[in-house]
């Protein structure tokens, strides 16, 4: 998992990408945006806080999902794949899992 890898995300390829989820907003105004763990990638960093901003300036009280460290701590709602923390914490996080119970 290598989130500096080369090649990185083109600057024409993360523009049209930011065009993309802003359209998206603007279009259904989700609640939720969810992304995966490809938005780690440190090209990707400068585009994120852009969006953030549109989303939250534009939808209010929806929720960005993201994995690892892409977004700032307490930015958006934390995505722990298939997984939990070992103890309880004070922040909303979520979790995805197998339905085994």
């Amino acid at each position: 998992m290598d989130f500096d890898s080369v090649p990185a995300p083109s600057e024409e390829f993360m523009e049209d990408w930011l065009c993309r989820c802003c359209e998206i907003v603007d279009k259904y105004q989700p609640k939720v945006m969810y992304f995966d763990w490809w938005i780690g990638h440190g090209a990707a960093k400068p585009y994120l806080k852009k969006f953030a901003a549109y989303y939250y300036n534009r939808v209010g009280d929806g929720v960005i999902n993201y994995k690892r460290d892409a977004f700032c701590f307490g930015t958006a709602v934390m995505d722990i794949e298939r997984g939990q923390f070992a103890v309880a914490k004070p922040f909303v996080w979520q979790a995805s899992v197998k339905d085994n119970i």
